[in-house]
């Protein structure tokens, strides 16, 4: 959220597919709430796809804790 500018939701689905394996799906999906911010947005679409591996690392931290 960037305050009266950018909303975000951020959707994580885990899926388990074994005793030793999650499936996991981010999805992202943003509002601009000014149109000012658009240009951002679009370079926020770009990067998303790149974020994978940071995912990847953070959940699979947070399962091994669990």
């Amino acid at each position: 959220m960037i305050d009266g500018k950018l909303a975000t939701r951020i959707d994580v689905q885990l899926t388990p597919v074994d005793a030793a394996a999650t499936r996991v799906r981010v999805m992202y999906e943003r509002t601009a709430l000014d149109p000012s911010v658009n240009p951002d947005v679009a370079d926020m679409a770009q990067k998303d796809p790149k974020m994978g591996p940071e995912w990847e690392r953070d959940i699979a931290t947070y399962l091994k804790s669990k």
